[in-house]
């Protein structure tokens, strides 16, 4: 029983360290509101605009007043997009995981929403 107990920790403490060390190496944003949402016209791409002053920008991208980006071939942007309208139409506060430049913006690969 010992050594299964020992086997979860371990499990658990690793799933922590996976999860935790990729959000807090890369960018992320404070919490905030979605001011505006931005599509692509022939691109499924969303731009998103959130209602702080700046943005947060850890990569030093080129455009840092016009919004982040999804990247259309990320593995879940649909689902990213869905939870961004949600946040827009329920006026409810996302925070957004950043890694790189996309089209010279901040590129979001995570959205949490609360």
């Amino acid at each position: 029983m010992n050594k299964i107990k020992a086997i979860l920790f371990a499990v658990v403490l690793s799933a922590g360290a996976i999860f935790s060390v990729p959000a807090n190496a890369l960018g992320t944003t404070p919490w905030a509101t979605v001011a505006a949402i931005q599509d692509g016209w022939v691109v499924d791409r969303m731009l998103v605009f959130p209602n702080t002053p700046t943005l947060t920008n850890p990569d030093g991208c080129p455009l840092v007043t016009n919004g982040y980006i999804i990247k259309e071939t990320d593995p879940v942007h649909k689902t990213s997009y869905d939870m961004l309208i949600a946040a827009k139409v329920n006026n409810r506060q996302v925070a957004f995981v950043l890694d790189g430049c996309f089209e010279g913006r901040p590129r979001i690969i995570s959205v949490s929403l609360r």
